[in-house]
């Protein structure tokens, strides 16, 4: 590992996505309705943390060494269903997305799962803490949070919810695809209604 830190994180959560995806399948073809429900919803948690790890693999935070932060974002691609194109042009690709931090923290907000509860970042190992990535893209996921408030303290700006997010992307999913424009964040209750969003720059969406 890059950091004698992420032993037991990093492990774990790779862990988690190979053994999830292993197991789920498993459990979706067994006979009981129940284990079916429970391996999809395994497989398809495991596949997000999957490709959330890729991320991780393209910034470096994994290992010390590059070859081994390539095998490992291989191996996420495959279970993320990215394997469609090599782990290399997704980190390539990705990597143009930091270049400007002025505009990436003015036009970034950060969905965490929950403000009020931390340990239910760990759904989506931090990745929510998006505006502390964009600052320090070389921190690992889990120093995170900490970044996050060492940063931003309780300032609200930065943090958009999982419910604010979700009400946004069903009102604008048209404009999202055909529009221009972002929209823009306002304030109040309901201050994300005008934030159209950005189509396309998952860095997934590599073709």
């Amino acid at each position: 590992m890059r950091e004698s830190e992420g032993v037991l994180p990093n492990t774990l959560a790779l862990g988690y996505a190979v053994c999830g995806y292993v197991g789920g399948f498993a459990l979706m073809t067994a006979a009981p309705w129940w284990a079916n429900t429970i391996g999809v919803l395994l497989t398809a948690h495991a596949m997000v943390i999957a490709a959330y790890l890729i991320h991780e693999a393209a910034h470096y935070t994994l290992f010390a060494r590059a070859e081994h932060n390539r095998l490992a974002g291989e191996l996420m691609s495959f279970i993320a269903g990215g394997a469609y194109v090599s782990f290399e042009r997704i980190r390539h690709l990705h990597l143009r997305h930091h270049r400007d931090r002025l505009y990436e923290q003015a036009n970034t907000y950060s969905n965490v799962v929950s403000a009020r509860h931390p340990w239910l970042n760990l759904l989506t190992i931090n990745f929510g803490y998006h505006n502390a990535h964009h600052e320090r893209a070389s921190v690992p996921w889990y120093r995170l949070p900490a970044l996050h408030r060492e940063l931003f303290g309780a300032s609200k700006r930065e943090l958009m919810s999982v419910p604010e997010v979700l009400r946004s992307f069903h009102r604008n999913r048209l404009k999202r695809v055909l529009d221009d424009d972002y929209g823009s964040v306002g304030e109040g209750p309901d201050r994300a209604d005008r934030y159209v969003g950005a189509h396309g720059v998952s860095f997934l969406t590599v073709v």
